[in-house]
């Protein structure tokens, strides 16, 4: 069954560096590997993205032995969106650009943990992860997908080559009869991947949910 691990509110004052239970709030389950907890504790205590607010989410037990969850939503700050509105994110000039503030980028990540390596994961360890925003109508083209996609991959520096699986989903709405709905469109991404750096005393999984929620923070406009 997979284990839930609450994320609590983070305290800057505890150092990410040389993890110690007695320093840690966490109170540890007898059932719990090593290598796991150390991953547990590098959620526990990483450094947040600015403007992504994260959630504990339960991970399905019929995943992995043990599972991480972390639900992400993107609120940016005020700076961010008066910067952006004069930049218009001149490091990604070719991606579409959100709908509405109401519709920031939003998703989650799970970091799964198998107690015996499997096959399909060439590991014990794989993150599944997701991703959904609305963009504007007049910004989707037949290249929206893969513009999308090409970012993801750009932010995915800490995975395995050629472990990268999943898809890219770009639909468009459009009412008609009597409905009165403006038309929009939307992308999702759902992919998963074998995480890279793992060393014998455990993966450092807040870098893998720092990945996600930086790619998450950079597609908010």
């Amino acid at each position: 069954m997979a284990e839930i691990f609450t994320i609590p509110v983070h305290d800057a004052s505890v150092s990410h560096c040389g993890f110690d239970q007695t320093d840690c709030s966490l109170i540890r389950p007898d059932d719990v590997p090593d290598d796991l907890w150390y991953a547990v504790e590098s959620v526990h205590h990483m450094d947040r993205v600015e403007s992504i607010d994260y959630h504990e989410l339960r991970v399905p037990a019929s995943l992995a032995d043990f599972g991480i969850g972390v639900e992400l939503s993107c609120t940016p700050s005020s700076n961010l969106q008066s910067q952006n509105r004069r930049s218009a994110n001149p490091e990604h000039p070719n991606i579409p650009q959100a709908s509405a503030p109401t519709h920031r980028p939003s998703g989650w990540i799970m970091i799964l943990y198998s107690s015996e390596p499997r096959l399909e994961w060439d590991s014990q360890w794989r993150c599944v992860a997701f991703f959904s925003t609305e963009i504007a109508i007049q910004e989707h083209d037949s290249l929206t997908s893969s513009m999308f996609l090409d970012e993801m991959m750009a932010h995915l520096t800490s995975v395995q080559t050629d472990s990268v699986r999943g898809t890219v989903t770009v639909s468009e709405n459009q009412s008609f009869g009597v409905i009165e709905q403006e038309e929009s469109c939307s992308c999702e991404i759902r992919v998963s991947w074998t995480p890279a750096g793992v060393e014998s005393h455990g993966l450092e999984a807040d870098l893998q949910v720092q990945m996600w929620a930086q790619y998450l923070r950079d597609m908010a406009f």
